[in-house]
């Protein structure tokens, strides 16, 4: 695809997504720790008791190269680690964070989730996958996306509240 219209399926029923070649696309896709690097952008999620700056354990961590010179943002909630990979050693990865004043140690486990994130095309949109967009509502109700985010689905399902795009 490298423009039109994307038709997202979920609870709330469909709704319509215009993307448009200057729609900026982000993909993720399944990662692991052998593929993080010193210089990565890391969004890390703790577990629910994994603790807080300066040392917390990872639920999941999202890696890849900054994004317009940023490396992402918490989200809702406001728990994640977000900063540039410092060292990885064993289990243990030190993430400098801005709003730290020393690198924060996150420990990685084998229950812990990678993903990747990338820059895409439009191109990248395909039926099934889980898509998340914002942008503007038009007047027949439909969204014109300014960012659109790519993810596959898992058995079928797009976790998270992402809806289902074909």
């Amino acid at each position: 695809m490298s423009g039109g219209t994307v038709t997202l399926t979920g609870p709330a029923g469909a709704h319509t997504v215009v993307v448009s070649p200057s729609t900026r696309v982000t993909q993720t896709t399944p990662g692991q720790l052998t593929n993080v690097a010193v210089g990565d952008c890391v969004v890390v999620r703790p577990t629910k008791n994994g603790g807080a700056p300066p040392a917390v354990t990872a639920a999941s961590v999202q890696f890849g190269a900054a994004d317009d010179g940023r490396c992402g943002h918490a989200g809702s909630g406001g728990r994640a680690v977000v900063g540039t990979v410092a060292s990885i050693k064993g289990s243990q990865v030190a993430v400098t964070e801005a709003s730290q004043p020393a690198n924060v140690t996150v420990t990685v486990t084998p229950a812990t989730r990678y993903a990747t994130r990338s820059k895409a095309t439009p191109a990248a949109i395909a039926v099934g996958q889980c898509l998340t967009a914002r942008g503007t509502t038009d007047g027949d109700g439909n969204l014109d996306a300014q960012n659109v985010g790519v993810r596959p689905s898992v058995n079928g399902q797009c976790p998270q509240g992402k809806r289902q795009g074909g």
